[in-house]
């Protein structure tokens, strides 16, 4: 009897490995993950008096990377193929850069006091704005023939965001938009242009509250959002749906594109940059390990989870990112930051389901622990060392919440549970037809 109903399941028992297998193959096309790989890192020596990195933009071969030496503007172009130098911009007339934007063959740079710098692109200054000690502008974003430029204005003990639409031929003014004034210090970080919406989102603080504003392209104000139990937004980016991410401190959230609220979390370290690439959220970081900030590359999925970190500053004794910007061309991500007296300068390419850069190796010892929530998230404790050039840099016990086998798309899983389900179909099937025969 038992022959008989193998005999009879067993095309039961085939249909339903066959399905697994194709399940399994589903589940890995969906699982697979965008991981970055260090192509190169560039060390570059501003002096004594020092100066941050901030902002990374890119044209066919050259990258520029905006910062500051001292309080003035340094501009670097470098080839994207090495990071090689091949033109250096400082000034001081000046004063500190913090943003940029390339529209054709030009490259337009902002910052403190009213500086508003239009380059081509071999780093020859064409035009700017006169120097204004009241207004200063942290960040500047394109929308096909007009700059928008954002930031703050000083009223003697009141401030008010400040943003203005200028023509990129000749940087005249077109029209400004002003908020209301604050008698506490108001920062605006970031505007951007939803991609979906094409409407302007401009985000930063009102006192420690988060603060958004959306705006419409002649910069007529549509909504204002304020939240109270969330910190101020740093980083934004947006994705094909016009869904937006926010980089808060400690804090991200996601946004729909009519600004209302999807999810947010809570971080362990603290994000300056945020860049959406092919579904996932790139965010550039600072975080404490030991007695140091480090610089750190965390790749979240759409559901704002933690899916990889790469530490990029290992070497350093003290290094971070700051509001700024990271680019993407197609392929690579190119981002800065600073330590002492250094820029760092990163190109990283972006790839799927391979081993990451031998910047660092890290070396799983031990788990200790182990406990499942759910039926897709476990939670692992164990002792990790991580080498750098051959040396032990690091010996931490650390703790973390990742995906199981079967949804990191198993190789065996979805085929052992169809063929389970098969036999017991089967043997259920072949029961219930002898029951009926008799």
């Amino acid at each position: 009897m038992f022959k008989m109903i193998i005999i009879r399941t067993s095309p039961i028992i085939i249909f339903f490995m066959i399905l697994g297998f194709l399940v399994q193959n589903l589940l890995l096309i969906e699982s697979q993950e965008l991981v970055p790989r260090v192509v190169w890192r560039i060390y570059s020596d501003v002096g004594e008096l020092g100066g941050g990195a901030y902002t990374v933009c890119e044209k066919d071969e050259y990258i520029y990377v905006v910062g500051s030496q001292g309080t003035r503007p340094r501009i670097e172009m470098r080839l994207k193929s090495n990071g090689s130098l091949i033109n250096t911009w400082v000034s001081n007339i000046f004063y500190k850069p913090l943003d940029c934007v390339v529209v054709g063959n030009r490259l337009y740079v902002v910052g403190w006091y009213n500086t508003t710098l239009m380059f081509d692109l071999n780093l020859n200054l064409l035009r700017h704005t006169d120097v204004n000690f009241s207004y200063s502008p942290s960040t500047i974003e394109s929308y096909e023939n007009y700059l928008y430029i954002g930031g703050v204005e000083s009223l003697g003990d009141r401030w008010r965001w400040r943003i203005e639409m200028r023509k990129t031929d000749d940087l005249s003014l077109i029209k400004s938009f002003t908020s209301s004034e604050s008698q506490q210090y108001d920062n605006l970080y970031v505007i951007k242009i939803n991609p979906v919406t094409k409407q302007l989102w401009a985000v930063g603080a009102d006192r420690s509250r988060l603060k958004i504003m959306i705006l419409d392209q002649m910069l007529n104000l549509l909504k204002t959002i304020y939240r109270e139990d969330l910190l101020p937004a740093y980083a934004l980016d947006f994705d094909e749906e016009g869904n937006a991410y926010m980089g808060m401190g400690s804090f991200m959230a996601k946004l729909d594109k009519e600004g209302n609220e999807i999810s947010w979390r809570k971080t362990s370290y603290d994000n300056r940059m945020i860049l959406y690439v092919k579904g996932y959220i790139f965010v550039a970081a600072n975080e404490m390990t030991g007695m140091y900030f480090r610089q750190s590359l965390y790749v979240l999925d759409k559901h704002l989870r933690d899916i990889f970190r790469m530490t990029l500053s290992r070497d350093l004794d003290s290094a971070s990112f700051d509001v700024g910007r990271m680019i993407f061309d197609g392929q690579n991500i190119y981002l800065a930051g600073y330590g002492a007296n250094i820029w760092m300068i990163y190109k990283i390419e972006i790839v799927s389901n391979i081993p990451v850069s031998d910047i660092e190796t890290v070396t799983m010892t031990k788990i200790l622990t182990e406990e499942f929530h759910r039926t897709i998230l476990r939670t692992v404790t164990y002792h990790e060392i991580t080498y750098f050039n051959n040396t032990v840099t690091t010996s931490i016990i650390k703790t973390i919440t990742m995906r199981t086998d079967y949804e990191s798309g198993n190789m065996m899983a979805p085929i052992i549970m169809f063929t389970i389900i098969g036999v017991i179909i089967g043997i259920v099937a072949s029961s219930i037809h002898r029951l009926l025969r008799h």
